[in-house]
C-alpha cells in the first residue's frame, strides 16, 4: 500500500526516541499477547480433556453393579434352606402295639358290701394300663363282662340282657383307667334276659372281665 506524503505511516514508528525502541515495545507486547492466549487455550483444552474427571463415572457404574451380583448369591442358597426345613414332618410315627393281659390290671368296685334283697347293687369295672408305653384294647361291650355267682350258681350276668359284639379299640396311655359302670337290680337271670326273680339272701361273688384278662372277686351279701 503507497501512503501518500503527509499521512503518517502506522508501520513507521514516530517518537522523540529511536525506532528500534519502539519496534523492541512492540514486539514485547505481542509476545505477552500471545503468551496469554497460550496459557488461555492450554487452560481451555486442559479442562476439555481431564482424565480425573471422565475416568469418576466408570469407576461408579462398574461398583455399584458388583454389589448385586454379591448379594444376589447370598441370598440364594438361603432361599433354598427354606423347603429342606419343611420336609421334615415326613417323620413316620411308630404304629401303637396292642395290650397284652399283662399289660392290663382289671379290677371290680361295689357300691355296697351288704344289701337288702331286690335292693340292686352299683359296680364299676376298671383297666388301667400297667406298662410303660401307651397300647391299644378292644374296650367295646362285645369282650366287657360283668356277672354275679353264688357257690357255683350264676346269678346274673350283663350278656344276658345285652348281648353285644361291639368292638371299641381305644389307645390307653400308662398309668390311664379307663371303666365302665352297671347296676344289678337284685335279680336272677339267664340268656336272653329271663327274669328269675329276686335273689334271696346269702354269700355273693362279683366278677368282671375285659376279653381273656379278669378282675379279682368281690365278695357281697345280701341280707
Amino acid at each position: 500500500m503507497q501512503y501518500r506524503e503527509g499521512m503518517a505511516n502506522p508501520l513507521q514508528p514516530r517518537g522523540p526516541e529511536e525506532p528500534s525502541v519502539y519496534w523492541r515495545r512492540r514486539a514485547l507486547v505481542l509476545l505477552g499477547a500471545l503468551l496469554i492466549l497460550f496459557v488461555a487455550w492450554r487452560t481451555i483444552a486442559g479442562s476439555n480433556h481431564n482424565p480425573s474427571a471422565s475416568s469418576q463415572t466408570p469407576d461408579t457404574t462398574v461398583t455399584t453393579p458388583a454389589a448385586d451380583p454379591t448379594s444376589s448369591v447370598t441370598a440364594d442358597p438361603t432361599q433354598s434352606s427354606t423347603p429342606e426345613v419343611s420336609a421334615t414332618p415326613t417323620v413316620v410315627t411308630a404304629p401303637v402295639a396292642h395290650c397284652s393281659d399283662g399289660d392290663l390290671k382289671i379290677s371290680l368296685a361295689i357300691s355296697k358290701s351288704s344289701v337288702a334283697p331286690g335292693a340292686g347293687l352299683h359296680m364299676s369295672m376298671h383297666v388301667v394300663n400297667i406298662s410303660s408305653t401307651p397300647c391299644e384294647r378292644n374296650l367295646g361291650s362285645g369282650p366287657n363282662e360283668i356277672w354275679i355267682t353264688s357257690g357255683p350258681a350264676l346269678i346274673w350276668s350283663t350278656d344276658h340282657c345285652y348281648p353285644s359284639q361291639s368292638s371299641h379299640v381305644i389307645t390307653l396311655k400308662p398309668k390311664q383307667d379307663w371303666s365302665v359302670s352297671t347296676t344289678w337290680d337284685g335279680h336272677r337271670s339267664l340268656k336272653g334276659c329271663q327274669d328269675l326273680g329276686v335273689a334271696t339272701s346269702g354269700a355273693y361273688w362279683a366278677h368282671s372281665r375285659s376279653g381273656t384278662a379278669n378282675s379279682a372277686d368281690v365278695r357281697f351279701v345280701i341280707q
